[in-house]
């Protein structure tokens, strides 16, 4: 059977221990955790054009990420078999601005998908669809 490159990481398994309330979804049969509860903040990293090859010359970008309160066990269906990792920070997705967020405890309801380009600075990003103060 052959598989198709870019859904190596389509499925994931994701565990999730949570204090805050955590919303379920149905995804090919499977009930997966979508809320993720932790403190947003800002950390720099290089950028283009190497990415920390030449910090003379390249631009620092400033990232949103998820630290989350509990690990994260990812299982992902990789082309090489099974990847099992547990993951503390997410690089967050949004398009709203977190900023009045920063430094505080939040509840995010999104997506978890893998890395996919230079811009990504954490293995797996969470694309946002709702962030609130958590209880």
């Amino acid at each position: 059977m052959k598989i198709n490159p870019f859904k190596n990481y389509l499925f994931f398994l994701i565990f999730l221990i949570c204090n805050c309330s955590s919303h379920q979804t149905k995804s090919s049969g499977n009930t997966l955790p979508n809320s993720f509860c932790g403190t947003i903040s800002q950390q720099a990293f290089w950028g283009p054009p190497g990415y920390g090859e030449d910090t003379t010359a390249d631009k620092k970008e400033l990232v949103t990420i998820l630290t989350l309160d509990t690990a994260l066990l990812i299982f992902a269906d990789t082309v090489k078999g099974i990847k099992q990792q547990w993951v503390k920070n997410l690089q967050v997705i949004s398009s709203a601005n977190l900023n009045k967020y920063f430094h505080k405890k939040v509840s995010i309801t999104g997506t978890v998908s893998e890395a996919q380009t230079g811009h990504h600075y954490t293995d797996f990003l969470i694309n946002v669809k709702e962030v609130r103060a958590a209880n």
